[in-house]
């Protein structure tokens, strides 16, 4: 899938740290993982409004920086 363009992998350095340790900060009361934070982080620095995850209870309560919620696929 990466050769064919459909997967791109994203490089993160430690720019990303400031969000990552803001955003477990914010949510630290509901147990975020690293793997959360990272993905909110790249959804606002890449532009992306939808998230595939099967973690519903979590995604539906994380916000960007400007408040917005991203659409979660599957849509259940």
């Amino acid at each position: 899938m990466i050769e064919l363009g459909a997967l791109r992998i994203a490089a993160v350095g430690e720019e990303a740290c400031p969000y990552l340790a803001e955003f477990m900060a914010r949510y630290g009361a509901s147990g975020p993982d690293l793997a959360d934070a990272m993905l909110m982080y790249l959804a606002e620095r890449e532009g992306i409004d939808t998230v595939f995850t099967l973690d519903r209870r979590d995604f539906s309560v994380y916000r960007t920086s400007n408040g917005r919620a991203l659409t979660i696929v599957p849509a259940i």
